[in-house]
């Protein structure tokens, strides 16, 4: 999920700031309006001077995140949950 917050774009808000949008892409391997959606998105970011476009996925979609990388998006991170 892409966050837009009055600081810029991010995976999501710091404290403080105000969240104005947000964008969640569903990726359908073979289809192709990903791509086009996803690149116009980074673009605008990037030409708004936003901070870093950050998708999250589960570990086991390994499509998914062929289709980053595709984009030229690199690994970064593993993330964590706590379930109740």
């Amino acid at each position: 999920m892409l966050v837009l917050t009055d600081g810029g774009a991010d995976a999501g808000a710091d404290a403080g700031e105000a969240v104005l949008g947000c964008l969640r892409l569903t990726y359908v391997p073979g289809v192709g309006p990903g791509t086009e959606l996803m690149r116009p998105a980074v673009e605008r970011a990037r030409g708004r001077g936003c901070g870093p476009v950050q998708p999250t996925s589960n570990k086991q979609r390994g499509a998914v995140h062929r289709f980053y990388e595709r984009l030229g998006f690199a690994r970064s991170h593993e993330g964590f949950k706590l379930h109740f």
